[in-house]
């Protein structure tokens, strides 16, 4: 269950994620639903402190998109740059993943409401989207995929 769900406040949950940014370099935060169903996961900090934009998974279990956004913002502490329409091989996961970026920075409150404060626009981010186990991403034909895809794909995927 979200922490705000157990009754934190709003204010109390941007500024437990800004410590684990201050302390981490970066946080990672969940969205539910009204059901307290996981819906995606995103970071927080990747921008004010590494100049990147945020990065969201979705249609994974928390815990595999936690560990999975760690792995990449761990990359991108050490300097590496994802950019929309970069294919990685994710061995971890036996898929590659597509960086797609997010047309709605909506999709990032808890992030809005940290560079918010510190006075900065909309917060980028891209989406880290998995091919299924038979090699299809969510926008081809096949059965739905558990993914929501918050942006567009590049025109060659």
């Amino acid at each position: 269950m979200c922490a705000m769900c157990e009754g934190q406040t709003a204010e109390d949950f941007v500024a437990d994620v800004v410590a684990d940014i201050d302390r981490a370099g970066w946080a990672v935060v969940a969205v539910e639903d009204e059901r307290g169903d996981h819906v995606y996961t995103y970071t927080v900090g990747l921008t004010r402190c590494h100049g990147h934009p945020e990065l969201l998974a979705s249609g994974r279990d928390f815990d595999v998109a936690h560990h999975v956004l760690d792995d990449l913002a761990a990359l991108v502490v050490d300097g590496r740059r994802l950019e929309p329409g970069e294919l990685l091989d994710r061995g971890e996961l036996g898929r590659a993943c597509l960086m797609v970026r997010v047309t709605s920075p909506s999709r990032l409150p808890i992030a809005q409401a940290v560079y918010g404060a510190e006075g900065m626009g909309p917060v980028p981010a891209l989406q880290v989207v998995w091919e299924d186990a038979d090699g299809r991403w969510p926008w081809e034909p096949g059965p739905p995929s558990e993914q929501q895809v918050y942006g567009k794909p590049s025109p060659n995927r």
